[in-house]
């Protein structure tokens, strides 16, 4: 009895490759017309320049106690806090308020100034780089 040989299979099934080649395809085909949606954000270059005023808190520590100074003159925390009030009068007029603290200052002295000046209504506060 003579067995016959069959070598092993040495071609790659490419059908599944295919497969999914085709599915994302399909799919960049559906996503590509969403990515390039844009949607307007505003940014402090929309307005005139003329009318954006800029405060800036510095926050420092000192002896263990955190020290305020706006527009380089020193302030205490209840005086930051009727700044905020009298900005949030303002209406749309309010000024940009920027938060600086050198790198010794407690977040929580930080989270208090923000805090103040959301609950007082200041539309526009972040941390300064």
């Amino acid at each position: 009895m003579a067995r016959d040989f069959t070598p092993p299979m040495t071609d790659l099934n490419t059908t599944p490759l295919i497969d999914v080649m085709l599915v994302l395809l399909i799919i960049f085909m559906i996503a590509a017309p969403v990515m390039t949606h844009r949607i307007p954000l505003p940014t402090p270059s929309d307005g005139p320049a003329a009318q954006t005023v800029r405060k800036l808190i510095e926050v420092s520590v000192v002896d263990g106690q955190p020290q305020y100074r706006l527009d380089d003159q020193p302030v205490g925390l209840r005086a930051l806090n009727a700044e905020f009030s009298a900005w949030a009068a303002m209406g749309n007029s309010q000024p940009t308020v920027q938060l600086f603290a050198a790198e010794d200052v407690r977040f929580e002295d930080v989270a208090v100034l923000l805090a103040s000046g959301r609950r007082a209504g200041v539309r526009q506060i972040g941390l300064a780089p």
